[in-house]
């Protein structure tokens, strides 16, 4: 590389360097191999990726290095982590028909006739897989932040505007805003109105285009891995040091604001019709939750509001697209939404 760079010139090369190349050529091959068999197809990405600087991919080369050097094994890395297995090799039906789909004008005239001939999703089996996840995270991580959650629900609904980075609690905050935005309401009204939210629901899960059965699959699982996400952001918000988060309806995407500092995922940067299964190396939940209930003790002394402008207030507070804003007044930078 350094050659074909210009680098380094041929000239000075050592004799032995072709042998030397070969070997570790060579040896690059059968770790990417071992890696493919520990993580699979996601384990070429992730050794070709440019992450983002906030992305921990360090944490990642020493699982694999360490999973190769012990013959497959999982390697105990410190801290531990764990990974998520986004299913989207589930996707299979776009990848049968890539060259149809990858030109934008037969894309447009064929791809709802090819939908059609796919298993299409029911929409209150989607519905009850939602709730069971919903469940599950209120059962294993908020229970453990009763009195973050009572906390929260006493908020009046101009209080999500300007609540304080600082003072609220991450994971009570990511539990809301993940499924207030999986079913098309606000958190407010995810905590305080008692009428059902099916059809809110339904609206969202048409307005996603997640109507095949392979889809809905895929996006319970993205589900958790938001979750996951919105919590590192909201437990680390010092390093993106964003003075006013917002968090709206409609998909994080790629923004900087939205890539969580300690995980790694692989498929990031979404390529079209590449559906190999996509990677989320986290934090390890039960070392966030143990770490979590004691940081919010002290949380829970800070204020749970700041005070904003009023023309900012306003801005926020009359866009129908944001769930939330929370404030970091300590960012030493100037004022600015991260949308």
């Amino acid at each position: 590389m350094k050659i074909v760079l210009d680098i380094v010139s041929p000239e000075r090369l050592q004799k032995n360097h072709m042998v030397e190349m070969e070997e570790w050529c060579e040896g690059f091959r059968g770790w990417v191999k071992h890696a493919v068999k520990l993580i699979g197809q996601g384990a070429y990405e992730i050794v070709v990726a440019i992450p983002s600087q906030l992305q921990d991919e360090e944490a990642v080369f020493n699982y694999l290095a360490g999973g190769c050097l012990l013959g497959g094994s999982s390697p105990r890395i410190d801290p531990p982590f764990t990974i998520l297995i986004i299913p989207r090799s589930k996707l299979v039906w776009e990848k049968r028909f890539h060259d149809f789909l990858r030109f934008p004008g037969i894309r447009t005239m064929i791809r709802d006739a090819i939908r059609a001939m796919q298993p299409h999703a029911d929409i209150l089996d989607v519905i009850a897989t939602a709730k069971s996840i919903r469940r599950y995270i209120f059962r294993r991580y908020i229970k453990y932040h009763k009195k973050c959650f009572a906390r929260l629900a006493r908020a009046t609904t101009s209080a999500w505007y300007t609540l304080d980075l600082e003072g609220a609690c991450p994971c009570v905050m990511a539990y809301l805003i993940t499924f207030s935005r999986q079913w098309g309401v606000s958190p407010w009204d995810l905590l305080h109105e008692k009428n059902s939210h099916s059809r809110s629901f339904n609206e969202r899960f048409y307005g996603r285009g997640e109507t095949l059965v392979c889809e809905a699959q895929v996006g319970m699982y993205k589900l958790i891995g938001d979750f996951y996400r919105i919590w590192s952001v909201l437990r680390h918000f010092k390093e993106i040091n964003c003075r006013t988060l917002v968090l709206n309806y409609r998909n994080d995407g790629d923004h900087p604001s939205y890539i969580a500092p300690k995980i790694y995922e692989s498929t990031r940067r979404h390529r079209d019709y590449i559906y190999w299964d996509a990677l989320m190396f986290m934090e390890n939940p039960d070392v966030a939750l143990a770490e979590s209930i004691p940081d919010c003790v002290s949380r829970r002394r800070q204020p749970l509001q700041v005070r904003l402008q009023r023309w900012d207030y306003s801005v926020l507070s009359k866009n129908k697209n944001i769930l939330c804003a929370l404030h970091y007044c300590g960012a030493n930078n100037n004022l600015r939404l991260d949308l």
